[in-house]
């Protein structure tokens, strides 16, 4: 039981990391936009 345990918590932190990252350059891009935005205007 114990290794079906550390096997899911090892899953979710994986898809934990995935979605961080996700937001990360989700973020970075809104800055990348709002960077080109100021350069252009």
């Amino acid at each position: 039981a114990e290794q079906i345990q550390t096997a899911r918590d090892r899953k979710l932190e994986e898809a934990r990391a995935k979605r961080k990252q996700r937001n990360q350059q989700k973020q970075n891009e809104k800055l990348i936009d709002n960077k080109t935005m100021l350069q252009c205007s």
